[in-house]
């Protein structure tokens, strides 16, 4: 049999259906609510706000049609205990929450890493909401000179820094932290009409230092003409590459 509306009943349902429209709020504003949470936190909590919301619904139907219901005060407790684990696990700080010029962290990157470090960029906008990554896509000399001169905070290049470019920032009070991420090859393309070899590092750099000239000293099979050497930019990570590790700098 229904039971007579109380004002304990008309308390729970309305309890029950602040929780859910809370829940609604933060799936669908853009940080109206609680602008310094974003991304997996923003979710997780309002997902938690809604199905406690339809708990309390469910409990407040009980008490209407069976004049019982459990213990809404433990209950209440535990929500408050489960939303503030949520808050502390899921990243609930952010000082320069709401300005996001402040969050904008400005990179230096070689250029010629810029395929991976797009893609690597474009997951952690998706990923970080309240972030801005500012990648600056340079020569490799550039990018380093960008972190000397404290116009990036990070620069990704494939050498490290000089021990003279670490006590450089040393002096300006910057300690110069450094980590491999990944090693990458460097590719040399011929044109198709040459006959395909396996050059060999002694002849690679024979070309560079101007020892072999014509394409008839790698192969007698190849028309007699001059080798002509292109790279990408002089500045390069690549050139670089070439005259320190192949050329050892000659």
């Amino acid at each position: 049999m229904k039971q007579r509306i109380s004002f304990k009943l008309i308390f729970e349902a309305s309890m029950s259906i602040i929780y859910l429209a809370f829940g609604l709020a933060l799936l669908v504003t853009d940080k109206a609510l609680l602008p310094s949470i974003g991304g997996g936190a923003r979710i997780a909590i309002a997902v938690l706000t809604l199905l406690y919301g339809i708990y309390r619904l469910s409990q407040a139907y009980n008490l209407y049609t069976k004049g019982k219901a459990q213990n809404f005060r433990k209950d209440s407790t535990l929500m408050v205990l489960v939303l503030l684990f949520a808050f502390s696990s899921c990243g609930y700080r952010n000082p320069g929450a709401g300005n996001r010029s402040t969050d904008t962290t400005n990179v230096a990157v070689d250029e010629t890493l810029k395929p991976i470090l797009q893609a690597e960029a474009d997951v952690f906008q998706v990923m970080d909401t309240l972030g801005e990554l500012k990648l600056n896509f340079l020569p490799e000399g550039k990018a380093i000179q960008s972190l000397l001169d404290l116009k990036s905070v990070m620069t990704v290049a494939s050498r490290q820094l000089s021990q003279k470019e670490i006590d450089y920032l040393k002096e300006k009070s910057y300690v110069a932290r450094q980590t491999k991420i990944a090693s990458d090859a460097i590719a040399l393309i011929i044109n198709p009409s040459y006959h395909d070899t396996i050059m060999s590092v002694d002849q690679v750099k024979a070309i560079l230092t101007g020892k072999i000239n014509n394409w008839k000293q790698l192969d007698k099979k190849n028309v007699s003409q001059p080798i002509s050497v292109v790279f990408d930019n002089q500045n390069s990570s690549i050139v670089r590459f070439m005259v320190d590790s192949i050329c050892q700098g000659g």
